[in-house]
């Protein structure tokens, strides 16, 4: 397996990869395997380590021409939705965490209240193709929160929650585990996708990738989503042609 090294460069202005011998060094010295737990993966990392994560993907977007984020390939992945399509039109409130400047909701039939969350939220609103620019978004008003999804302070309760792809980006899964079960309404559903390793420390291992610091088990996923009643599942294998790499779509209902 090639090694990697990924950082944000010292002055904050761009990102660096570095391959083969050099990577190998560096990661002797800088890794994420300080925060390997062996049964769940990398599933908490400190605040300080996030940040990185944050400026990472910051830089990422900052100057972007694009205006999606494989949102499309997403909604592909989940047959179109057409399993949950007339509950999400109906939905009162729904949220997306982790939105990103583009969202994946831009593309979801909704008639309810619609709320973005995510921590940069602030810095895609200056991005010249960010979905939501003007609080708007496909002409509708929506919410715009800008905050972790771990400190999220909230009394609502939605009726879907959407998070796709975030969960590399965070620093405490347990955390957001907890908040989703806390916003979403029972009877509500829960539409995610995101990434797990079979071997979180072989990937820790041969790459640091300053903008993805988790890295969870396919145990400790499993466990939380199996406290949904199962809409949709599919599972992919080696998805971006990344050899360690694993990607569910999960559509639940809370029970």
């Amino acid at each position: 397996m090639e090694k990697y090294f990924i950082r944000v460069a010292p002055e904050e202005t761009h990102i660096q990869t570095f391959s083969g011998e050099e990577a190998e060094n560096r990661i002797k010295e800088h890794n994420d395997l300080i925060y390997l737990d062996e049964d769940e993966g990398i599933h908490n990392v400190t605040k300080e380590r996030w940040h990185d994560a944050q400026i990472y993907e910051n830089l990422t977007w900052k100057d972007t021409e694009s205006s999606d984020d494989r949102n499309y390939d997403h909604l592909s992945r989940f047959d179109d939705l057409n399993s949950v399509k007339n509950i999400l039109k109906n939905s009162k409130s729904v949220i997306e965490l982790g939105c990103g400047p583009f969202t994946n909701v831009r593309l979801y039939d909704i008639d309810g209240d619609i709320t973005l969350l995510d921590p940069l939220i602030n810095n895609y609103l200056n991005i010249k193709n960010c979905s939501y620019k003007y609080g708007k978004m496909n002409g509708k008003d929506i919410k715009i929160v800008s905050s972790s999804i771990e400190e999220f302070d909230t009394d609502n309760k939605y009726d879907a929650v959407i998070m796709i792809n975030v969960l590399e980006h965070c620093f405490s899964i347990d955390k957001i585990f907890d908040k989703i079960e806390s916003i979403l309404n029972t009877g509500g559903i829960f539409i995610f996708a995101d990434v797990y390793f079979n071997d979180a420390s072989f990937v820790a291992s041969n790459i640091y990738d300053a903008g993805h610091p988790l890295k969870l088990s396919e145990k400790r996923m499993s466990k939380f989503l199996s406290k949904f009643e199962n809409v949709f599942e599919k599972r992919f294998h080696k998805l971006h042609d990344q050899e360690w790499r694993n990607d569910i779509y999960f559509i639940g209902k809370k029970i």
